[in-house]
Formats: C-alpha cells, structure tokens, sequence
C-alpha cells in the first residue's frame, strides 16, 4: 500500500500520534477526537494510514493484518489539516477529523475473534481498502536471532492465512521458526484463532541497544552509566514504529550478546522492560522471558554426574541465568522460561521444544490454562535455625522428585564468599537445605554453573528445576 513521503518533523509527528491515540483508548467511550498541541506539519494532500517512517517501517495497517481480540484496537494515520476521516470495520464505524500536526487516530470497540474483514479508510479525497482484515491474538516476538532464524517457507503460509508476521515490508513477511511455531502452538490451544506476530527481533543485539527512551529518567542510578554507550537505536528504529499498536505480550529471546557483560545486563534488564511498558502505554504488557544461556543442564531421564570439587566457584552464565529470575520479583505479569534440560546452544535446533516451552509459558500466564509450564521456580527463602527452606512458585513444583538418586545441587554460605555442598530434603512442594559446615546460613544457590549435569531437581511434569540464587543484592555479588 502506498505511503506519503516522509517530511522533516515526521518524528514529533508520529511521537505525538503514539501518545494521541493512547489517549484515545483511555477515552474509547467518548471518541471526541482531539489533535494535540505539538508543531503543525505539512497537510496531506489525501488520507493515509499509520504514519511516514524515513526509514522505511513496515506497513502496520496493510492487507492480512491481524488486530487485537477483546481490547480497543487503535488505528490511525494522516490527513489534510482538519480532514474528516471515517473508518469502518465489521459493522463499526468510527469518525476522527485530522489535527494541527495532521494525525488522526481512531480505537474500534474490543472485537471478538474472526474475519476476514474488509477495513475502509474515507477522507474527502479519496478511499483505501484493506483487505483479509482479521481479529485475533497479536504477540510481539523480540530480541535475538533466534527469533528471526530459519523463516517460514512461503508455502506454509499460504497454507495457514490465519497467521500473519509483520517483519519488514507487511503481513505477508516470513517468520522465524519460533515465532511461526510458537504460533501454530498457541492456534491450536485458543481454538483456531488468527495469530499475529508483530517481529522485532535484531541477530547479535545488546540489550542497552533495546532500550526505550524512558529510560533516560529511569528511577536506577545504576543504569546512568551506561547510557553514556550508544543505547536505544534499535528500539527507534523498530519497536517505536509498531507502537500504539494493540499486543497481548511480548516474547523475548535475547541475551546471548551480552554474556561476557554480565553486570551490565543485570542492571539494563528491568529498566529496558520497564521502558517497552511504559513507551508501549498499555500498562503491564505480560513478558516471557527465554533464560539465557539456553540448555547445557541435565537432561530428563539421565543420571545426574557428580558435583564438582568447587561450591564456591562463580560463573558468569550462572549471573546471567539468575537475571532473569529477578525480573519475576520486580514486574507483575512476567515469567521466565528455562530450557537447561533441553539441547543448548547459541541456536538450539530443537525448535519443537523450544517454542513449545513459549506457548506453555503465554498459555499459562495470559490465558489461564492449567498446564505444566514450568519447572520447580523460586520464590522465597525462610532461614529455620540451621536450615533454610526454598519455596517455589505456585503451580511449578507439584511433584517434586530428584532424578537418578538423592538430590544435589545445592550449595549454602554463612557470609556469601564460602559455600558448601548442602544436603537437601524435598518435603512436599519445597526444599530444605543445610550444612554442618554452614549452622548459620544466610543464602542458598541452586545449579549455579554453565553446565551443571548434577544438578537433579525435577517436577512431576519432568520439567527442570530453574537455577537461582536467594543472594539477590547486586553489590553483593561475587560475579561480575
């Protein structure tokens, strides 16, 4: 579908257009729509839908679009200064007049699930169709390669009209493996819905890269530091541009660029999710973490090695796993998935498993489905005289069994710089850990290490124990 050429202020323009049709939302019932105060920009001579990118963004509103079920889904786009623009979608038909900047939006009323749909876009000049419009679910698939690798042949697609992928030109573009499998997961769960991936994903990114521009104000004086670096740049150029578009939660897959900076990822990590909630204006956003690195633990069904000689030893993959894990107590409606008892690796080839662990996670946390959908998770700690208790999340640690033998893999200090090989109890849904060389203890870790095959904690839905550390202070920490 054609676009408008790109003019000097497009970048207020569409900025505005973002916090405009957020606005919108908010005020759905009311639908009196009203432009905001930033610098007027060149009219447009006819009506247009979303707004000019320089750098060539994708079509966000083009034929095979799939748009948000069940929530107000924005649409919006340019106009001539004061140009009434009508909009009309299975049977909804909404009304906006174009502001001083030239920037319109409308929020159809939550739709249930379906389509095909013809959308119309009216202005006084002329008329644009979009075609095979459908309702249904959209997730955005960000981060690394792995969510852009080894895309969907054409003709797969063809075969499957229902899901659709935004990448780079519009919905016809070829997903990832994943993302296309996680799709096809989570139409068969949801009854056949349309799916819709919204892919953002960049091969070997940083994570400072992905940084919101909110976080320049960000409450961590931490991060400071490294917004000094180049930051953001990937987020501008592709996350910014989908936006206000509706998404139920995003999927993330990214870390394996800043595994030899591993402190620097610890402190990037929460505010870059707090940044996309607060850019993308819908609040708490449900994110799904990959914990990374990928694989490299012991695999269901074999016998756990022997622990190594060293308790005390630090790994940086271990602090890179565990930052994950603190993202769970900063944000509501986050989740990490673990994949340590599956193949590893940069690109793990097991895509089946891999995406199946990402359905799993979205179908359990967004859409209430009572599934295993992960293994034993941390939750909290309770020092009991000489013991200390682990207390896993709910609905992870139904089950609790150690495979191939008594269970190992626990390590506990008295001053966080000597740790010692604990004995552990299961008892019910948590575990117990102590030492005689440690009577009083103040931490406990759990397969803190890149491959640790001896570590044998499982579920009753064979799903491997999460790695963790109950020493969560930063400046604690003995990794880097």
């Amino acid at each position: 579908m054609a676009r408008q050429a790109a003019s000097d202020n497009v970048t207020s323009s569409f900025m505005h257009t973002r916090r405009f049709v957020h606005r919108l939302i908010m005020l759905a019932p009311l639908v009196g729509l009203v432009a905001g105060l930033l610098a007027a920009r060149p009219a447009s001579a006819v009506v247009s839908l979303d707004v000019d990118h320089p750098d060539g963004s994708p079509a966000l509103f083009s034929d095979g679009m799939i748009l948000q079920r069940d929530l107000p889904a924005p649409v919006y786009g340019t106009a001539a200064v004061g140009e009434q623009v009508t909009v009309t979608l299975d049977g909804q038909q909404k009304i906006a007049v174009a502001g001083p900047d030239g920037t319109w939006g409308i929020a159809f009323d939550p739709m249930p699930a379906g389509g095909p749909f013809v959308m119309t876009v009216q202005g006084a000049s002329n008329t644009i169709f979009v075609n095979e419009v459908r309702i249904g679910e959209v997730w955005v698939a960000a981060g690394q390669s792995n969510m852009r690798r080894q895309r969907v042949k054409r003709f797969d697609l063809e075969d499957n009209p229902s899901i659709r992928t935004l990448r780079k030109r519009d919905w016809e573009d070829r997903p990832g493996i994943n993302p296309w499998k996680f799709a096809l997961n989570l139409q068969a769960a949801l009854g056949g819905i349309p799916i819709g991936i919204l892919n953002l994903a960049v091969g070997g990114s940083r994570s400072t890269l992905w940084l919101g521009q909110s976080a320049a104000s960000d409450p961590d004086p931490e991060l400071q530091q490294y917004l000094k670096l180049r930051w953001g740049r990937l987020y501008s150029k592709y996350a910014s541009p989908v936006q206000p578009y509706r998404v139920r939660g995003i999927m993330w897959w990214q870390g394996e660029s800043d595994r030899k900076r591993t402190a620097r990822h610890r402190t990037v990590f929460e505010p870059l999710i707090r940044s996309w909630r607060n850019e993308w204006g819908y609040g708490n956003i449900p994110w799904i973490s990959m914990q990374i690195p990928t694989g490299r633990g012991l695999k269901l069904g074999v016998a756990p090695d022997s622990l190594p000689p060293n308790p005390s030893a630090s790994d940086d993959n271990a602090f890179m796993r565990h930052t994950f894990l603190r993202s769970l107590e900063a944000f509501p409606l986050t989740s990490v998935i673990s994949s340590l008892d599956l193949d590893g690796g940069i690109h793990p080839v097991d895509t089946d498993a891999y995406s199946k662990r990402m359905s799993d996670q979205a179908l359990a946390l967004v859409y209430g489905h009572h599934i295993p959908y992960s293994g034993p998770l941390y939750a909290s700690m309770a020092i009991e005289g000489s013991s200390i208790r682990i207390s896993y999340r709910d609905k992870t640690a139904d089950g609790l069994v150690a495979q191939g033998g008594p269970l190992q893999g626990f390590a506990i200090t008295e001053d966080l710089v000597t740790w010692h090989w604990a004995d552990a109890q299961i008892e019910v849904d948590e575990v117990v850990v102590s030492s005689a060389q440690a009577p009083n203890p103040i931490a406990v870790r759990y397969a803190w290490a890149n491959r640790p095959t001896w570590a044998n904690l499982f579920n009753g839905a064979g799903l491997t124990a999460v790695p963790f550390s109950t020493d969560t202070t930063p400046g604690q920490w003995g990794g880097p």
